[in-house]
C-alpha cells in the first residue's frame, strides 16, 4: 500500500516500551520492519483469478521484496550487540 505524505507539521510515533538506548532504537525500528511484511498471498489469488498478469506480476515482486528485506532484518537481529560498530571504516558510503 502507498501512503502520501501529509501536509503540515510532522506526528509524533508513539514510543514503544523498549529501551532508548541507540541499540534499542535500531532494534525496535528493525522489529517495525519485520512487522510491516505482509502476505500477499490472497491478492495474487485473486489477481490470478482476475486473469491480471500485470497485478500479478507487480505483488510477486512485491512478495520478493519482503522476502529479501525480512531476511536481512533477521541476520541484523541475530548479530551479537555492538558487532556492527567493530570496524566502522567498512561502512560503505
Amino acid at each position: 500500500m502507498l501512503h502520501a505524505r501529509r501536509e503540515g507539521p510532522p506526528e509524533e510515533a508513539a514510543p514503544r516500551p523498549a529501551a532508548r538506548t541507540r541499540d534499542g532504537e535500531l532494534t525496535d525500528f528493525l522489529l517495525d520492519v519485520l512487522e510491516s511484511a505482509e502476505s500477499y498471498e490472497a491478492h495474487i489469488l485473486q489477481a490470478t483469478r482476475d486473469e491480471d498478469p500485470e497485478l500479478l506480476a507487480f505483488l510477486r515482486e512485491l512478495r520478493r521484496q519482503d522476502v529479501v528485506r525480512t531476511s536481512g532484518v533477521v541476520r541484523l537481529l541475530r548479530r551479537p550487540p555492538g558487532e556492527g560498530r567493530r570496524h566502522p571504516e567498512e561502512i560503505g558510503a
